[in-house]
């Protein structure tokens, strides 16, 4: 059974979530509820008017790269839900993940005539998500360096204590750096301030590293 357009405001007016019903052609939008505004910074207008298709309105939200992807899973057949996750540009120009479920709505007869669609703000799991990749990659790579390095010969100056890396003598901070991406700051051990301060003693005493 379709739902009418007072079924549409009654069940998703109050929603979080953008809710809209379409025709199964994808020509003319029916309702689409005030979360569209709150998500995607844009008067709901866009999409319920003009000469535009209701696909053609929609993909002029959707970010460039990804208007492919949504033009061809708006080109699927309607008879069964789908689930795809896609970036709009808002009307302040912030880009946002939103995953998109439909469903088709059927007539007495069984018939496709409307669908139901469902976008939600996903950009914060999005942003958690590619973070977690970017994480293992460095873990990854940082594994892959260490496994190397233990494999091959480190050569180290006897007299300078410098390292021979990529066809260069460096430093040891710039060893690490380069090999480990490993920042480097400089501190002093107790040793050596122990070491230094005999020495301080020996030069205010007179003692030999006065000479």
């Amino acid at each position: 059974m379709s739902i009418t357009l007072q079924q549409a405001h009654d069940i998703f007016d109050h929603l979080h979530e953008v809710v809209w019903l379409a025709t199964a052609d994808w020509r003319k939008m029916l309702y689409v509820n005030p979360a569209f505004e709150r998500i995607c910074g844009l008067d709901r207008a866009v999409l319920l008017s003009g000469p535009r298709t209701y696909a053609e309105a929609m993909l002029e939200i959707v970010f460039p790269e990804d208007r492919a992807f949504v033009r061809a899973e708006m080109s699927q057949p309607l008879e069964t839900p789908r689930e795809f996750e896609y970036r709009i540009v808002r009307g302040d120009g912030a880009v946002r993940w939103i995953r998109g479920r439909r469903r088709p709505v059927r007539d007495a007869a069984g018939r496709v005539v409307q669908f139901v669609g469902l976008a939600e703000d996903v950009t914060h799991l999005k942003e958690a998500e590619l973070e977690q990749r970017r994480l293992l990659e460095e873990l990854k790579n940082s594994t892959e360096t260490l496994r190397r390095l233990r494999e091959e010969m480190v050569t180290m100056c006897a007299w300078t204590k410098r390292i021979h890396h990529a066809g260069r003598w460096v430093s040891l901070e710039e060893f690490l750096q380069e090999s480990l991406s490993i920042p480097v700051t400089h501190g002093m051990s107790p040793a050596a301030t122990e070491t230094m301060q005999k020495q301080l003693n020996m030069l205010t005493a007179g003692g030999p590293a006065a000479a």
